[in-house]
């Protein structure tokens, strides 16, 4: 076989498959446009709430169910979209590191950080998580040395 026909080959694939993908997403376009916009009602901001204060039906295994964010406006690129059981741990975990039912989650967020020298938004990102994971799990692996210790 000859260099153009290889060519020729390669554009005609190269043109079905882009076709091919152009009519799989237009035939399917309501179904994509449905579930962004179900995706999207879905998402829940939470200000301070408990985990309780969630929906039951968005705790069964629903995913994106609920951010975590203080007062402030923000992008979406902003908020760290997380599932309700995702939300129950970040809780308990805030709960070890000394969070009160009655406190107010942004202000214990935000307190966290100016503690840890992060920026102090009062919103959770991902590198506020990061230090609370760290720090609830030094606290755990502190707590069983202790009571090892005692036995």
């Amino acid at each position: 076989m000859r260099l153009e026909h290889h060519i020729f080959l390669t554009l005609v694939i190269t043109a079905a498959i882009v076709t091919g993908s152009t009519l799989g997403v237009a035939a399917n376009f309501p179904y994509i446009l449905n579930q962004t916009e179900k995706s999207q009602s879905q998402q829940m901001i939470v200000q301070g709430q408990p985990a309780e204060a969630v929906k039951a039906d968005t705790e069964a295994n629903s995913p994106a169910t609920s951010a975590i964010y203080g007062g402030s406006p923000v992008s979406s690129a902003d908020v760290m979209v997380i599932t309700s059981a995702e939300k129950k741990q970040i809780i308990e975990m805030l709960k070890s590191l000394g969070m009160t039912d009655e406190a107010d989650l942004s202000a214990f967020i935000k307190g966290f950080q100016q503690k840890h020298a992060l920026d102090a938004t009062g919103l959770l990102d991902s590198k506020t998580l990061h230090f609370i994971m760290e720090e609830a799990k030094l606290l755990k692996v502190d707590n069983t040395t202790r009571q090892a210790s005692l036995n």
